[in-house]
């Protein structure tokens, strides 16, 4: 192993080991191993250092929790891994049933999740955890993010750390109290451009400098795009500063195209973006994280509409009637005269019927002129199917399965209407968003 001393802004040094092929492919197949008993404890509260989470899904759960009434805490280990003790760590592995035989820094991620919630609760109760494992903040990185309420200001007293509205985690910016509205951090941008400008100071082949900027330059772009918006000045800045670092003679007569097409997409910021983009929501929409099932229903759940049936239409329409069809449009007297007031007293807007100004959901469920067009179609049950003749798929996850007395309830339902009181009641767990129900009639 080789190990570089890097000197800290602060004050002191931070080591860098460079470990071996052998180690590393070693630390990944232990992290590996400990999966089955990992999934016996993980949730959608714990990201760092585990399998099966993303900086996108970390930003997806605070865009979540990111309401009017939220408070964060953000708080920054102090040398983390300088103060791990080893001998402590692996006691705490086999006190927990792990693998015997762990590595370090990997396995030091996992110790440091798993004891992370009782971490949490300790350091709101007394500071006792933090000083018997020798962890301490640093205060100048730690923070308190909410709306400036009373609340704020008891859990701010409380932390002792500095008040502000936005949440920064790893390089990007929430306001809080404002879901979605997230930005990449100022200074990842500066960042960007000063890796740039310092590989085109290298005076060394354009090979050597083109090899440089894919693993300095290259990742802070593929990770940013699909969880804040792109900025498109900013990634046609940056797009000439990568090409003046590989060629910086050259750009002043070639087109820039032509360097794209030669050097690859990992010198176009925007064609990066683009795909991180897509290729984020395909994973998300096409595999199911190992969370799923502990986050609350109004994350994973919602019925969805994919318009699959449409969309098989619209791939084979031929005639405008069956575009129209397939587009959930037309039909109605508003398509015959876009764009245009009409009153009762113009001609096309009476209906079938007779009616004055029918809608399409008029034509399609209730007049009676189309009435034998639906002779076969059940009512609709759903704002989806009376609006865009969709069927909703199920939320994930489901339901639980087995449904015991209903038929006995719907029967016993009219009468116990009938009487003075009717109380329902949960089994207790409606707290968790998850209940059954039983009606008493009294």
């Amino acid at each position: 192993m080789r190990i570089a001393m890097l000197k800290k802004h602060t004050g002191g040094w931070r080591p860098i080991g460079l470990t071996s092929v052998m180690w590393r492919i070693g630390a990944k197949a232990i992290a590996r191993a400990m999966r089955p008993w990992m999934a016996s404890w993980l949730d959608a509260h714990t990201m760092g250092g585990v399998f099966g989470a993303s900086v996108a899904e970390v930003h997806a759960m605070i865009n979540f929790d990111n309401t009017c009434a939220a408070i964060f805490v953000a708080e920054d280990l102090s040398s983390f891994f300088d103060t791990v003790d080893w001998q402590a760590l692996f006691v705490t592995l086999q006190h927990l049933r792990a693998l015997a035989h762990a590595g370090r820094r990997p396995i030091a991620l996992l110790v440091l999740a798993r004891v992370g919630h009782g971490l949490q609760q300790a350091k709101v109760t007394s500071d006792r955890f933090d000083r018997a494992h020798g962890f301490k903040c640093t205060k100048r990185k730690c923070s308190v993010a909410g709306a400036n309420t009373p609340r704020r200001a008891v859990v701010t007293e409380a932390f002792e750390y500095e008040a502000t509205g936005e949440l920064k985690p790893l390089g990007v910016v929430h306001v809080v109290g404002d879901p979605g509205a997230m930005r990449l951090a100022s200074d990842a941008w500066d960042k960007m451009r000063a890796r740039a400008a310092y590989v085109r100071m290298i005076p060394a082949h354009a090979s050597l400098r083109n090899k440089l900027m894919r693993p300095l330059v290259a990742p802070c772009i593929m990770w940013a795009p699909y969880v804040v918006a792109n900025n498109a000045t900013l990634l046609r800045d940056l797009r000439k500063l990568l090409l003046r670092g590989a060629f910086p003679k050259a750009l002043r007569e070639t087109t820039w195209l032509v360097l794209l097409e030669a050097l690859g997409r990992e010198f176009d910021p925007t064609c990066m973006a683009t795909c991180a983009v897509f290729t984020q929501a395909v994973r998300w929409h096409c595999s199911e994280p190992r969370w799923l099932d502990t986050v609350p229903l109004e994350f994973a759940g919602g019925a969805r509409c994919l318009f699959a049936g449409h969309v098989q239409l619209f791939a084979k329409a031929q005639t405008k009637d069956e575009y129209n069809a397939s587009l959930v449009t037309g039909g109605s007297c508003w398509t015959v005269m876009p764009n245009t007031r009409l009153h009762e007293v113009h001609p096309h807007a009476v209906c079938l019927c007779g009616a004055k100004l029918p809608s399409r959901p008029h034509l399609r469920w209730q007049c009676p002129a189309t009435e034998d067009l639906r002779r076969h179609m059940r009512q609709p049950r759903t704002r989806a199917e009376h609006r865009l003749l969709a069927v909703a798929l199920d939320e994930r996850p489901g339901p639980l399965q087995g449904v015991e007395g209903r038929d006995e309830v719907l029967n016993q339902l009219p009468s116990a209407l009938l009487s003075d009181s009717l109380s329902s009641t949960t089994d207790g767990s409606a707290a968790e968003g998850v209940a059954a129900t039983d009606c008493i009639s009294l």
